[in-house]
């Protein structure tokens, strides 16, 4: 009986040392677009301030793609702003079918452009390479803000060209 009740506090202890270090594992996917940011302007010498931002949004059922080249500071903060407010998980890479937006941030130091991708529930990050995707965790408000600005798009690409 003696072993039977070590057997079962033991099961008890490893059970639950497995539960909480899956939960430990768990939130360490939890992050900020800001700490992915750092870690990108860390690895390519990004500490300057970004000097251009070319929207390209890609809907699923058209076969254009409409650009805008922003350079006024104002809407480049309003960007900004809104993604450093972002939560994110970090997640594996899910190319989805769905509408999105592809910014690329230009810096004036001439290295690589970082591209975001901005699905309604997921962000990924490329430098040159994907450094990440994510799911974002609340609101996407950078979707729904890119998706109700009315920009004046600069050029209309046809996809089939």
């Amino acid at each position: 009986m003696k072993n039977k009740k070590k057997w079962v506090l033991w099961t008890f202890i490893i059970l639950g040392a497995v539960l909480v270090s899956f939960f430990i594992y768990d939130q360490m996917k939890y992050t900020t677009f800001n700490d992915e940011m750092d870690i990108v302007r860390s690895e390519f010498n990004h500490d300057e301030e970004i000097i251009m931002v070319r929207i390209e949004q890609r809907k699923r059922d058209s076969e254009t793609i409409n650009v805008i080249s922003i350079n006024d500071g104002e809407t480049i903060s309003d960007i900004s702003k809104i993604l450093s407010n972002t939560k994110l998980k970090k997640n594996n890479p899910e190319f989805s079918s769905e509408d999105y937006y592809e910014l690329v941030l230009s810096y004036p130091n001439n290295y690589p452009s970082t591209k975001i991708s901005v699905y309604k529930n997921q962000i990924l990050i490329s430098e040159p390479s994907v450094h990440g995707s994510y799911r974002v965790t609340e609101d996407n408000d950078l979707y729904s803000y890119l998706k109700d600005k009315e920009f004046e798009w600069d050029e209309r690409l046809n996809i089939n060209d």
